[in-house]
């Protein structure tokens, strides 16, 4: 099984987006090599860690 966590990207104004891996036909990611250096080239300026709800929220 593959863990993908959540990913939201939020620009200067605070407006967000969730976005996620791309994945193939059988939902595993894909272009993880090239995805991740688009994600390493941006500047983070904040963190933050929720909980996840749990099923069914």
């Amino acid at each position: 099984m593959e863990l993908r966590l959540g990913l939201w990207l939020v620009n200067a104004a605070g407006d967000a987006v969730q976005v996620e891996w791309p994945t193939d036909t059988c939902g595993m990611t894909f272009g993880k090599p090239d995805t991740q250096e688009a994600i390493d080239a941006l500047r983070v300026v904040d963190t933050q860690v929720l909980p996840n709800p749990g099923p069914g929220t």
